[in-house]
């Protein structure tokens, strides 16, 4: 049995440590969360999330059930152009968040359903070029930016892009939704009326499922989680936010925990067992 003063000292250490590496301890529950040096990870225990989002995201997990990772973005409604997102795993049977809810912004014009894995809807769907961000639940693809290697810690999938790297957004080409590399010295705007440059447009990116990979031509394009150009920059199509958050999101996936991105308005939230597959 530890005596008090080796309690003391025990105690002592946990907090020096918690503030060494970056890590929060709650006041009234005693919990450390580390966000810690390399790779983004929280306490065994975790902050546990409300009942509501609990118990929807239970629904979710038994529809896929080896997902332990959830991207939450919930927006007060479908016009909205901001919200939160909150980074979410499962401990036990439970949900917990790791980290603080994360200020993101979207489309300027708002949502619209995503083609992704929740069942398909009919009204409301987005196309390409309505600046609205895909609303659904959706798989996460490789991240990517210019640095040859991922963040410090990272152990997702990581693409450098270069000058030749390009996403293709011309709904009439057969190459539409797809990210090419160009051979050196051939001209993208020969190729396609419609195409982003991702070394000049995002230091970092995620790619997001949405229209993946079965593409539909026109249904939307290029959505990826990204830096914001400010907090109150909207998007044409994307989910932005604060870079340092974003690559806190890059070192957290884990691709043994296949993380799926939840973005809904909140009330869609509420009837989520209704748009599983």
């Amino acid at each position: 049995m530890l005596s008090l003063r080796t309690s003391a000292s025990l105690a002592s250490f946990v907090v020096w440590m918690a503030t060494a590496f970056g890590c929060a301890q709650t006041a009234a529950e005693g919990v450390i969360i580390c966000s810690g040096v390399g790779r983004e990870r929280s306490s065994a225990v975790g902050v546990c999330t409300g009942i509501s989002l609990d118990l929807q995201l239970k629904s979710v997990g038994r529809a896929f059930p080896s997902t332990q990772q959830f991207l939450v973005v919930l927006v007060d409604g479908w016009k909205s152009k901001e919200g939160q997102l909150r980074r979410v795993h499962k401990v036990g049977t439970r949900w917990c968040d790791s980290g603080k809810p994360v200020p993101i912004t979207l489309g300027h014009a708002g949502l619209a359903w995503g083609r992704g894995l929740h069942r398909k809807q009919t009204t409301n769907l987005k196309t390409e070029g309505d600046g609205k961000s895909p609303a659904g639940i959706f798989g996460i693809g490789t991240a990517f930016g210019r640095a040859r290697v991922p963040p410090l810690g990272s152990l997702w999938n990581w693409l450098q892009v270069g000058e030749n790297h390009f996403w293709v957004d011309d709904p009439a080409s057969p190459q539409y939704n797809r990210l090419v590399e160009l051979p050196v010295g051939q001209e993208p705007a020969k190729r396609w009326k419609s195409f982003e440059r991702l070394k000049a447009s995002y230091r970092y990116g995620v790619v997001v499922k949405h229209n993946l990979p079965h593409v539909v031509p026109g249904a939307g394009s290029a959505i990826f989680l990204h830096p914001w150009a400010a907090p109150t920059a909207t998007t044409v199509g994307c989910t932005a936010m604060d870079e340092r958050e974003l690559i806190r999101i890059i070192r957290w996936l884990n691709p043994a925990q296949e993380p799926l991105l939840v973005q809904l308005p909140r009330a869609e939230f509420k009837r989520l067992a209704g748009l599983l597959p």
